[in-house]
C-alpha cells in the first residue's frame, strides 16, 4: 500500500511520503528478509529523525494539546530531493520483496 500512496496518491512527493510512511512503521524489521532489513531501517530513520513537537490547538472552544508525531515533525520539513530518495528505495524494496514472494 506505502507504493501505492506514492505512485498515485494526491499531493506533493512530501505528502505522498507521508501518507507511504504511515503505512511502513507498521511493519518490523523481523517481518522482511535479512537482505532487506539495512534498506528498510535506513528508510524508517529518514522519516523519523526529528522528535514529535508538541502542538495546541482548539476543540469545540477549548484549548487541547497534542503532538505532530515523529513523521509530522521530519517529513515535512525534508527538502524535496531527501523525500524522492527515500521514495525511490521504498520503491527498491517493494520490488524486492515482489521478487522474493514470486520464487518458488
Amino acid at each position: 500500500m506505502a507504493v501505492h500512496h506514492l505512485v498515485v496518491g494526491e499531493g506533493t512527493i512530501k505528502q505522498r511520503l507521508f501518507d507511504a510512511a504511515v503505512e511502513i512503521v507498521m511493519v518490523s524489521q523481523r517481518d522482511l528478509p535479512h537482505d532487506l532489513r539495512e534498506d528498510f531501517a535506513w528508510v524508517e530513520a529518514a522519516v523519523t529523525k526529528n522528535p514529535s513537537k508538541p502542538v495546541t490547538g482548539t476543540l469545540q472552544k477549548r484549548i487541547v494539546g497534542g503532538s505532530t508525531g515523529r513523521l509530522g515533525a521530519t517529513i515535512p520539513y525534508m527538502r524535496v530531493a531527501t523525500a524522492v530518495k527515500v521514495a525511490e528505495r521504498i520503491c527498491y524494496i517493494e520490488a524486492r520483496l515482489r521478487d522474493v514472494c514470486a520464487q518458488p
